[in-house]
């Protein structure tokens, strides 16, 4: 049984290789604000009314400072998975989002 429940981790693991993305954070390749982590924060975040200008229970989020200044944060939050609520972020949605802070949440 043991090595059934194995076998079909290994499987299942080979079939979705190609799938995943090599998602290696280095200064050698920057994310960009403005092409990689805009969009995401903006569709996941801000056009669901949760972390817009004019809801004042949350962070705002609609602006590049806003995330600046709330970047450690956001860190967390995307990297344990606990936003966006009700719904979650694609591998490389989080590795955008979390590689541009970690080269310094800069405005490009």
């Amino acid at each position: 049984m043991r090595f059934l429940a194995l076998f079909s981790l290994i499987l299942l693991g080979c079939v979705n290789d190609h799938a995943v993305p090599d998602l290696t954070c280095s200064n050698e390749h920057p994310v960009s604000w403005k092409n990689d982590v805009q969009s995401v924060i903006s569709a996941n975040c801000t056009l669901s009314a949760c972390h817009e200008a004019s809801n004042h229970s949350l962070p705002p989020l609609a602006t590049l400072k806003n995330v600046q200044d709330i970047q450690g944060d956001v860190l967390r939050v995307v990297t344990d998975g606990s936003m966006p609520r009700g719904s979650s972020l694609s591998a490389s949605e989080k590795f955008r989002i979390t590689c541009w802070i970690q080269q310094g949440a800069k405005d490009n």
